[in-house]
């Protein structure tokens, strides 16, 4: 769990969430998301609070607010979006010479 955990204080845990794992249970028989499955480990994380998502297939680091204080300070820095994120892409091809950019909105399709 020590790999887990990437920090901790008395109002923020950051988590590095492995790929395959939902962020939290996204149905009745879905099973238990890391956010479940975090909050029933310890009793000091019993009232966390999901301050960002990851998609199941997407590893990289989730941010649990531990207190009230810190679910609202760092729920507005995501809604004024103060916060910057970086992907990384894993990829079977080799990328073109020199730096690129990818630049791209994600939206849902029809039906999906």
């Amino acid at each position: 769990m020590e790999r887990l955990i990437q920090f901790e204080d008395d109002h923020l845990l950051v988590v590095r969430k492995p790929s395959g794992i939902n962020t939290h249970a996204s149905g009745p028989y879905a099973g238990e998301g890391l956010y479940d499955w975090l909050r029933r480990r310890e009793p000091r994380w019993a009232e966390l609070a999901i301050i960002q998502r990851l998609d199941k297939e997407t590893s990289g680091v989730l941010l649990f607010s531990k207190s009230r204080r810190g679910n609202i300070y760092l729920t507005k820095q995501f809604s004024r979006r103060r916060v910057a994120k970086e992907y990384v892409l894993l990829t079977d091809r080799p990328p073109p010479a020199g730096e690129f950019a990818v630049r791209s909105r994600i939206r849902k399709g029809r039906g999906r």
